[in-house]
């Protein structure tokens, strides 16, 4: 009887090690878990994206942007074109689906902008107003555009794409309403100095002090210098990686800029005579120098 217990018994574990053998032998079913991309609400990421973008003018002391329907409706028409073609970048080829204009200045006109002075930024698979911002915002160039003392207006375009969700497109085009205006009047301008290639309209000319004088309107309504970050300000990265074009093409990533813009109506030439970093117990940082401008 024993033996037949005993006998029992190791058959028992013998299938018991077999089972435990085919379980580690077999591979256990994962439980896949697929990430998607969330759909964007364009029209409510358009009027944050405005909101937030002032939130940051108005940090720094500049005045707000207001929206402008014929940038906007180049800023829009910029997006499909590079979300229907799956390309990122400024500028548009004639030969391909959806192109309105090669340049920025030549897009805006078409949609029946004033004048050619435009800025455009750009930002690409971004899902979020300020995933967007705060990635231009970091990249110094394109926190110039956004921080530009003569525009007052802007036109904001988000697309995403249906089949690759991954696929989103940002697009700013600012500009400056005293400028449109200025380009809507008749200028019979025969001689003197004047510039020209401002407006739509390539054969007017616009006087020189006139030309300045316009310009003047909305920078004499901002701060004479800007710094960014501004003072209070919060939820900063602590790096900068890239952008085109890079401003440090020989790093990969550097901490994130400081910057010191000058109004032009206040100030013509800048020397840089002294500059210093302190953390927030007033000790002076250390920092390498990646770049040396003796003068801007």
């Amino acid at each position: 009887m024993k033996n037949i217990i005993h006998a029992i018994i190791m058959g028992l574990l013998t299938l018991f090690s077999a089972y435990l053998y085919l379980l580690a032998d077999a591979p256990i079913a994962q439980k896949i878990i697929i990430k998607e991309n969330p759909t964007i609400d364009i029209q409510k990421e358009e009027r944050q994206t405005l909101e937030y973008l002032n939130q940051l003018r108005k940090g720094v002391g500049l005045i707000p942007l207001v929206n402008n329907n014929r940038l906007k409706n180049s800023a829009k028409n910029h997006a499909k074109y590079l979300i229907k073609n799956a390309l990122i970048g400024h500028f548009e080829d004639k030969n391909i689906i959806g192109y309105t204009g090669k340049y920025a200045s030549q897009r805006a006109i078409y949609n029946g902008y004033k004048t050619s002075m435009v800025i455009e930024n750009i930002s690409n698979n971004n899902f979020t107003y300020k995933e967007s911002i705060d990635g231009l915002m970091a990249a110094i160039y394109h926190r110039f555009g956004f921080l530009d003392f003569h525009i007052d207006e802007i036109g904001i375009g988000v697309e995403q794409s249906q089949t690759d969700k991954s696929q989103t497109a940002f697009v700013y085009d600012m500009g400056s309403h005293n400028l449109e205006d200025i380009c809507q009047k008749k200028n019979s301008i025969k001689s003197g100095e004047y510039a020209t290639n401002i407006c739509a309209d390539k054969s007017l000319k616009i006087e020189a002090k006139l030309f300045n004088h316009i310009l003047d309107l909305n920078r004499k309504r901002n701060p004479k210098v800007i710094t960014y970050p501004f003072d209070g300000q919060t939820d900063i990265p602590p790096a900068f990686y890239d952008e085109l074009p890079d401003p440090l093409p020989n790093y990969s990533v550097s901490g994130f800029p400081i910057s010191m813009s000058f109004n032009d109506s206040y100030f013509k030439n800048i020397n840089m005579i002294s500059f210093k970093l302190f953390d927030d117990k007033g000790k002076e940082a250390v920092f390498a120098r990646l770049s040396i401008y003796y003068k801007i």
